[in-house]
């Protein structure tokens, strides 16, 4: 974890949703990394059957490799519940994600490619990227440097 250790705990203790969570602290990193992507998914207001599907399928590929296949459907669950609940979180934290975001991406390009392929991919899951989306993932490149 590149993230400073401190910024990421008070992070992670600042969302209710995280308190009490199965996943471990890399999970949870990960599960902060989508964050963008949820908000491109949902800057038209609406964040869609489509979008949620295609969120999912990042969610099953956030499990850590040497989780158990017994445990695979719990983790992916809270990691999908978790990311969601990140949408009711923008007030309080947004500002502190995308601090932890900056941070983390800060000198890995494969991050970097990932985090922008999430937001691009969530955006054209529902009959390709809106103006708005396009404006907002446009923003998030800018602004995290991506």
């Amino acid at each position: 974890m590149s993230v400073s250790i401190e910024k990421f705990n008070k992070l992670r203790d600042s969302i209710p949703v995280t308190k009490g969570s199965i996943l471990s602290d890399n999970e949870l990193q990960s599960v902060f990394l989508t964050y963008p992507a949820l908000l491109v998914a949902n800057a038209d207001g609406v964040f869609d059957a489509e979008e949620k599907c295609e969120l999912f399928s990042i969610c099953e590929q956030l499990v850590a490799d040497e989780t158990p296949e017994s445990l695979r459907p719990a983790r992916i669950a809270e990691i999908y519940h978790v990311s969601c609940s990140l949408l009711e979180q923008v007030e309080n934290n947004n500002d502190r994600i995308l601090t932890m975001i900056r941070d983390e991406i800060a000198d890995q390009p494969e991050s970097k490619e990932l985090l922008s392929e999430m937001m691009v991919v969530v955006a054209d899951a529902s009959d390709g990227s809106s103006a708005i989306e396009q404006e907002v993932i446009d923003d998030f490149k800018q602004l995290l440097k991506v």
